[in-house]
């Protein structure tokens, strides 16, 4: 409010396997190239000119997979600081169950950094034999999503530093959050947000409401259900950005 990698066959001398980390890379600067071939207007609308600056202050930012005890520390505590200040329910060591021990092995954890400080931070929820945490309060409209053959995931334990702009911050995240998902086959990806945040995301991102509003016991707060298909969210973060150049924050995203 919200990484197995691939197999290959096996040779005679195996090569060293390649990080996520790595694929990622590859995955943000493919779709980096493709914006590239966007069509530059000189008169550009209102809307265009504001997510070309959103892009241009997004491209100062590093946004990468949390690997180091401290850069998953940090996401902990931007977290939990957020969260507490609006009044929700969040353990500080960034479990979203309340239960102790390790973070599932199918979450990864992303930040965004400026020169000094972690400015944001979201989570990849990938589908499991557990679930999606979304499905103990909206269970129905996920099961229908994966009965139909859909694969799901979600976004949860997003936040964004009191100091930052925030729209640059959630490009940044929700780009490098796009490739893993697209780099494990996901097709619906699913956030559960306040009543209150529902309209930018269905406005800036294009979401859809999948489920109403029902209070969320995990945050102890309200929260709706929303959804966009993979496909679209790729085609969104494209029409957002006019201009960025491989070299910036996208290309340094893994």
């Amino acid at each position: 409010m919200g990484i197995d990698p691939p197999c290959f066959p096996a040779a005679m001398v195996p090569p060293k396997p390649e990080s996520p980390r790595a694929d990622i890379e590859r995955g943000v600067v493919s779709l980096i190239n493709q914006r590239g071939r966007v069509t530059h207007r000189t008169r550009l609308t209102k809307a265009e000119r504001e997510s070309h600056r959103t892009f241009a202050r997004a491209a100062a930012l590093d946004a990468r997979m949390a690997e180091s005890a401290e850069e998953i520390e940090g996401a902990h505590r931007l977290v939990h600081r957020r969260y507490s200040w609006r009044g929700y329910d969040v353990p500080l060591d960034g479990r979203s169950d309340g239960t102790p021990g390790e973070a599932s092995r199918c979450e990864i954890t992303f930040v965004a950094t400026d020169e000094v400080d972690t400015v944001g931070t979201i989570t990849l929820g990938l589908d499991s034999t557990d679930g999606l945490l979304a499905e103990r309060t909206h269970g129905d409209a996920v099961a229908q999503c994966r009965a139909a053959g859909r694969s799901v995931c979600e976004l949860t334990r997003l936040a964004v530093a009191e100091h930052a702009d925030s729209k640059s911050v959630l490009a940044a995240l929700f780009n490098v959050a796009y490739v893993a998902g697209s780099k494990h086959g996901v097709t619906d990806v699913f956030i559960e947000v306040n009543p209150r945040h529902v309209s930018f995301y269905t406005r800036v991102l294009g979401f859809t409401v999948a489920a109403a509003e029902k209070f969320c016991e995990r945050v102890s707060a309200p929260s709706v259900l929303l959804s966009l298909a993979i496909d679209e969210l790729e085609r969104r973060l494209i029409d957002l950005d006019l201009a960025i150049a491989p070299r910036s924050f996208a290309a340094r995203a893994a």
